[in-house]
């Protein structure tokens, strides 16, 4: 015959308190703070606290089982995602989402920005355990190629480069490109073969003519006449530039009068 059970005396008085936590799944172990009502902390159930769960324990133990692999491994990496915990992200992302372990570092902070999303609601789903896993795995493939650098990424199966990037000894891709003209030249090239464009400019002395031409390719460095005299070099570049859209206007008027006269 057995003796009976002592009662349980919750003896202690209320504080701070460090739980170890362990998560079932990476089998970690933290130190929470928390607020307890006894210290030190209470490792066993009252007879009445048992009795009341063994109503539920099949329950309970149904939901563990469960979540055990890979739903609760989520959830422990939904709270260590919270606190920062490294180690325990990096175990949910090579155990439970597949990703090497070699590039568990690199690819944390898709892991961890999944983890915070909005896909807790999925567990009301009767496959959860097959759909947590799912969608997280979608969820950082994105996440991981959002933040990839633009060089770094790929199109249509190929990585897209820097022009900067050296490909051989002080030459870099931009040196050796196949074509270096602007997109606009081959239209100014067409306009200034014209007949009368090109007597306008023989009207105009070298260092005018320069800056008739700053001024037709335009660009974003150039509002005004002076911004293209500026741009090759210019003296004075306001006053010369006004002085070379002066000449160009009378020049224009004077060959629109002669046309006229025929």
């Amino acid at each position: 015959m057995t003796s009976p059970e002592p009662p349980y005396d919750p003896a202690g008085e209320s504080g701070l308190d460090y739980l170890e936590q362990k998560y079932p799944s990476s089998g970690l172990i933290r130190r929470v703070p928390t607020i307890t009502g006894t210290y030190p902390p209470r490792e066993k159930l009252s007879p009445a606290e048992r009795q009341m769960m063994g109503t539920v324990a099949n329950r309970v133990w149904h939901y563990f089982t469960r979540f055990e692999t890979p739903v609760l491994s989520a959830l422990e990496g939904l709270e260590a995602a919270v606190r920062g915990q490294n180690d325990v992200i990096d175990h949910v992302a090579h155990n439970t989402l597949g990703i090497p372990s070699g590039k568990a570092a690199s690819w944390r902070e898709a892991v961890s920005t999944a983890l915070l999303g909005d896909w807790v609601p999925i567990l009301n789903e009767a496959n959860a355990d097959l759909l947590v896993p799912k969608y997280l795995r979608q969820e950082v493939a994105r996440v991981h190629r959002d933040l990839q650098p633009l060089w770094e990424r790929k199109v249509r199966g190929r990585r897209v480069e820097m022009l900067g990037k050296p490909v051989t000894e002080g030459l870099t891709l931009q040196d050796v490109a196949a074509d270096g003209s602007e997109p606009d030249q081959g239209i100014l090239r067409v306009t200034i073969d014209n007949p009368r464009i090109l007597e306008v400019l023989g009207a105009l002395d070298p260092d005018e003519r320069e800056v008739a031409l700053a001024w037709a390719r335009g660009g974003a460095s150039v509002r005004n006449w002076g911004d293209a005299a500026r741009l090759v070099g210019a003296a004075r570049p306001d006053d010369f530039g006004e002085r070379v859209r002066r000449k160009l206007k009378y020049i224009a008027s004077t060959r629109s009068g002669v046309a006229a006269k025929r």
